[in-house]
């Protein structure tokens, strides 16, 4: 079901932003809410940022304009519809990215965007990165152009050739990890989704065996690894989150090591933790993150980083 109505067709290019997931990994943090609306950045004017709001900012001022698809506890990211750029989709299921691309096909195919990308809502990604990967896509040739990293742990393998293109899977190669964004020439993609549509409609779908044919590659894929080397990119686990929420809030730290967000309180005893609005901790804590307007009475009602 629809929910925003932003003309996306008359945007440059288009970005899926899945952002539909559980959260398992963030266990108490997103018990009652989508983990891309949990806050991890205060500026000093009291304004929230929410983990989504770091892709959908990225992709605006790259001149994109977002499909954000939602599943669980879909009323929680409300607040996207405040983007001009944005329009929501919310499904019964968690589909896959390729899923919600195959919903939309005819409308990606009246759009006039020439690259089309997914951005998962977790991704603590800038416009920057965005663009110089749309930049590669374009001088490059490449069908299809992937943000990697040579930082392994936890991220899906891939092997690159010399010139950074994907190389056959299994052969003695530079390995490297997929973080998850992809940006695709528009035409390569669609006739890939037109491929898909005409196969058996409940096979699961993944992007690497459906779009990018990993046993029997037949397009040019490029792996972007930036200058800087990316490492903090997934803010899907707890010690990322606990990380970027650390860094970005540095000035509501204290002296403890505490980082309390406005409207939430945590016991004079506690170190080294995050207080996230609204929560109140009554007893000290050591190192943990408090949900969003969550009472803690006792350890166990916390995330344990």
């Amino acid at each position: 079901m629809i929910k925003s109505q932003a003309a996306l067709k008359d945007y440059d290019w288009l970005c899926i932003v899945p952002a539909g997931g559980l959260g398992s990994r963030l266990g108490k943090l997103t018990e009652k809410q989508a983990k891309p609306s949990l806050a991890v950045a205060f500026d000093e004017t009291g304004t929230v940022t929410r983990m989504i709001d770091i892709p959908l900012r990225a992709v605006k001022k790259t001149g994109g304009g977002a499909l954000v698809s939602r599943c669980f506890a879909a009323e929680s990211l409300d607040f996207v519809h405040d983007y001009d750029h944005v329009r929501t989709v919310s499904s019964c299921i968690d589909d896959s990215p390729i899923d919600t691309l195959l919903y939309h096909l005819r409308e990606l195919e009246a759009s006039r965007a020439d690259h089309i990308g997914i951005v998962p809502a977790d991704t603590n990604i800038t416009a920057a990165t965005l663009e110089r990967m749309r930049i590669i896509l374009d001088i490059s040739g490449a069908d299809a152009v992937l943000l990697s990293t040579r930082h392994l742990e936890g991220h899906n393998v891939r092997s690159m050739n010399k010139d950074g293109t994907l190389h056959t899977p299994n052969e003695d190669m530079e390995q490297v990890g997929d973080l998850g964004v992809h940006i695709f020439r528009r035409e390569w993609l669609l006739e890939r989704l037109r491929r898909c549509r005409e196969e058996d409609p409940l096979k699961p779908r993944e992007v690497w065996h459906d779009i990018y044919d990993v046993h029997n590659p037949k397009g040019r894929i490029y792996l972007y690894i930036p200058e800087h080397d990316l490492i903090d990119v997934d803010m899907g686990t707890p010690a990322a989150f606990q990380k970027m929420v650390t860094e970005f809030n540095a000035h509501l730290q204290d002296s403890n090591g505490n980082i309390v967000f406005p409207g939430a309180s945590i016991h004079p005893d506690s170190a080294n933790c995050i207080a996230l609005p609204g929560s109140i901790s009554t007893v000290g804590l050591k190192g943990v993150i408090v949900p969003e307007n969550t009472v803690v009475a006792a350890h166990h009602d916390c995330l344990q980083p």
